[in-house]
């Protein structure tokens, strides 16, 4: 095997386990953050989030986090955030649950089966009991039977870049920027070290024997 082979082999490598490890980290961080289940539901105004993009080039999205304390969602890829809007939740009562999900359904043109046959465009469906992010209107605040309400282009734009399996994290409260466990592991840190070369044993001198 060359050099070369090695070096792509150990670069693929790394940015598997980069990806495993920042949504490990990630979905540990959210459940620790989690408010317990018998928590008050607090419908205040958050503040209000606008539609942004990482201002580089995205890769896949890896991961979501649903804010619905700040009523936000954002999208990761390996190296950082790259998407993030706006969005409204379920209004008290049918409080969207907090928690790890995954995308388990995609239907670009869905309508509801529980909800007077609503229009549901875009769907990413996390819940098999009728929990998804979708378009939809967006008051400014939690107003939904459960799912998660994302600006209709948004989620049209959003829809054929994330596939099945993609992790949809949803948390009530709110990290800062500072804990929260993204990009502390570059490249640079994760290259696999280099064996040390141990120097060579020298043989113990033999003495001459000189005939008497």
């Amino acid at each position: 095997m060359t050099k070369q082979s090695m070096t792509v082999q150990s670069t693929e490598a790394i940015r598997r386990w980069r990806i495993h490890a920042f949504v490990t980290l990630a979905a540990t961080a959210a459940l620790t953050a989690a408010a317990p289940a018998d928590a008050a539901p607090r419908q205040a105004r958050p503040e209000r989030t606008t539609e942004g993009a990482a201002p580089r080039d995205a890769g896949e999205p890896i991961m979501a986090i649903v804010s619905l304390k700040s009523q936000k969602v954002t999208f990761y890829d390996s190296d950082g955030w790259i998407l993030r809007a706006p969005v409204s939740s379920g209004t008290t009562g049918r409080e969207t649950p907090a928690g790890i999900f995954s995308v388990v359904q995609k239907d670009k043109d869905h309508h509801s089966s529980l909800y007077d046959d609503a229009w549901m465009p875009n769907m990413l469906r996390i819940t098999w009991n009728g929990i998804a992010l979708h378009g939809g209107p967006l008051p400014g605040y939690a107003a939904s039977h459960g799912c998660v309400r994302m600006p209709f282009g948004f989620a049209e734009k959003l829809f054929d870049k994330v596939s099945i399996g993609t992790r949809v994290i949803s948390r009530r409260t709110t990290r800062s920027r500072s804990r929260f466990p993204i990009r502390r592991c570059s490249s640079r840190n994760l290259r696999p070290s280099r064996p040390r070369r141990s120097a060579p044993k020298r043989s113990p001198a033999r003495r001459t024997r000189l005939p008497s």
